[in-house]
């Protein structure tokens, strides 16, 4: 019985954190938001730090997060980074958001990069 209630208490923490976590990515999302004076795009780079594009896109492609997470994560990074984006300002005036072009702000690794890298040390 003991065991079954610190399982209890554990579900329990793990869903708080979950909960508080959601809470804070759209705490963060609400604050790129366009205020009175148009959209905040000094306080959007310091979101997009804490939160990288990646994280973001790893979050959406892990099936075995929770649905209400991976929702979460796509509003965030519609407000933070589609909406933001320089290439959909034009857009935007047709409520239209690219979402085509996140992978050109990844980060692209050496491998994906130059297909030569890996096949260099083959032959």
């Amino acid at each position: 019985a003991g065991g079954a209630t610190r399982h209890g208490r554990r579900s329990k923490a793990l869903r708080q954190m979950l909960d508080y976590f959601i809470e804070s990515l759209m705490l963060l999302a609400t604050l790129c938001k366009p205020g009175r004076s148009g959209r905040r795009d000094f306080l959007i780079k310091k979101v997009q730090a804490l939160v990288p594009l990646d994280i973001c896109v790893h979050c959406l492609q892990e099936d075995g997060l929770p649905n209400h997470l991976r929702h979460n994560v796509c509003e965030f990074l519609r407000v933070a980074y589609v909406e933001g984006d320089e290439l959909t300002r034009e857009t935007r005036l047709a409520r239209i958001a690219i979402w085509n072009d996140l992978d050109r702000k990844r980060p692209v690794s050496p491998a994906r990069a130059d297909p030569q890298v890996g096949a260099g040390a083959a032959g």
